[in-house]
């Protein structure tokens, strides 16, 4: 009797750490960031906005709390220095500022009275999950 007991609780065991190593979040598993579908003009992925300027603003629905991971202007790197380094909730370039207010991301575009559309990378993060916002700003 007492040899089958122990019998049991080992197959019960060995069952339980088989099906526990499925269970475990591994690197990379992350759930991909969800957006609130905005109505904003692209094309593929990428957000138009008119020469004019604009502001836009998407809200994340899966994570409550994401910082940015760096951005780019027209190839070069914003960040540094132009971040907060205190929480990740602005960063801005030169003629862009972004802002992060709970799950809420705004992007100011300044107008652009240049003769060359300018192209903008924006890239938030919430640990290892990310997701790169593309834009370009049509030249005046």
């Amino acid at each position: 009797m007492e040899i089958k007991f122990w019998k049991i609780s080992f197959c019960v065991l060995l069952a339980c750490m088989l099906f526990s190593c499925d269970i475990v979040e591994r690197d990379g598993d992350w759930d991909p960031m969800l957006w609130e579908k905005v109505d904003y003009p692209k094309s593929g992925e990428v957000y138009q906005v008119p020469a004019s300027g604009s502001t836009l603003t998407f809200s994340c629905l899966n994570y409550s709390r994401y910082w940015f991971s760096h951005a780019k202007e027209d190839g070069q790197e914003v960040l540094p220095p132009y971040i907060d380094y205190l929480a990740y909730p602005l960063i801005y370039g030169d003629y862009f500022r972004a802002e992060i207010h709970d799950n809420k991301l705004s992007i100011v575009f300044e107008p652009n009275e240049g003769a060359h559309a300018r192209n903008t990378y924006i890239t938030v993060t919430a640990g290892d999950i990310f997701h790169t916002f593309k834009f370009t700003q049509a030249a005046q």
